[in-house]
């Protein structure tokens, strides 16, 4: 991929959300080749991204039933931890992402239906401004992405 930044739009012209925000990752029934793999991994990410400048919870409909994800400090969430992903990210403390950029983003295919994407990542929500180094994993479930693992290193 191009180490061109992808950023989110502007408040109110969100170009990488899904024509229906609640309606989550796109469903697939064959495999994308090699470049559209990364295509499909690279905007699905993006779209995630995009789901939580919204709310926590419309990240939801993204997550495989056994999602993992580390996070700075030593901050881990899944389904069978407590609070829960979904616990975290529907609460009503949950404060959204206002702006991100995507830069040096790599697809590497994990066997037939799996996909990493690692990318660096500069997010703002409030004042706080965050660096990272970003790595998912992707997995093709019944026709449909899902987003299995997500950490994010500070650099």
């Amino acid at each position: 991929m191009s180490s061109a930044p992808l950023s989110s739009a502007p408040p109110n012209a969100s170009p990488n959300a899904p024509s229906n925000p609640s309606s989550g990752p796109p469903s697939s029934t064959s495999l994308p080749s090699a470049s559209d793999l990364s295509t499909t991994i690279t905007k699905l990410e993006q779209s995630t991204w995009e789901a939580l400048k919204r709310h926590g919870s419309d990240l939801l409909p993204y997550l495989s039933a056994d999602c993992t994800m580390h996070f700075p400090l030593g901050a881990s969430l899944s389904t069978n931890l407590e609070p829960s992903i979904s616990d975290v990210l529907a609460a009503d403390a949950y404060v959204p992402w206002k702006h991100y950029e995507m830069l040096d983003v790599k697809v590497i295919p994990v066997g037939k239906e799996g996909a990493v994407i690692s990318y660096k990542v500069t997010a703002w929500r409030g004042d706080e401004e965050m660096e990272a180094l970003v790595g998912s994993t992707w997995r093709l479930e019944v026709g449909e992405w899902k987003l299995v693992f997500h950490q994010q290193t500070p650099f």
